[in-house]
């Protein structure tokens, strides 16, 4: 959890910047902050129905979601409990504009493709809405080669977004 490009974490490596928390400007971004604390990372566990764990108890930290998930939830909660902090890590690292670390590339790229837009913004759609990406990474999870395409679209993808315009 160390990896993630958090304020603290980044100033731990050299990465000058202010250690505030840049969502909510209240406490420096430590993982446990930024994961558990942060009124911004609240607001994203209210949205999980039936979530096995009180993210309002101020004693919680990372390992006590972990336990308590394994305890009253079920191996699909921790799932989406990690997968959903992994995704709001990167966007947050996103927001903050991360180039450094391992992830900093994918950053960069991101933000030259953003950049090109008049406005945009980031915003997480359940998974019967966003079939096409679903697919795609469940083909990716699969499949043991790297593949690259560059000017068209994948076999995949085009049987994909015919199959939802039918």
């Amino acid at each position: 959890m160390e990896g993630l490009p958090t304020m603290m974490n980044l100033q731990k490596r050299g990465v000058n910047g202010c250690e505030l928390c840049p969502c909510c400007g209240r406490e420096p971004e430590s993982v446990h902050h930024s994961l558990v604390r942060c009124e911004v990372a609240r607001r994203v566990w209210d949205c999980w129905v039936n979530c096995p764990v009180d993210f309002l108890s101020d004693a919680i930290d990372i390992t006590d979601v972990a336990l308590k998930i394994c305890e009253n939830g079920t191996t699909q909660d921790l799932e989406t409990f990690f997968g959903v902090a992994g995704q709001y890590a990167a966007i947050q690292g996103i927001l903050a504009v991360e180039t450094e670390g391992s992830l900093g590339h994918v950053y960069q790229g991101i933000l030259s493709i953003l950049s090109s837009f008049s406005s945009w913004g980031i915003k997480h759609v359940k998974r019967d809405y966003n079939r096409v990406a679903h697919e795609l990474a469940q083909f990716a999870r699969k499949n043991e080669t790297s593949q690259v395409w560059k000017g068209f679209s994948s076999p995949i993808v085009q049987q994909l977004v015919q199959a939802e315009c039918m």
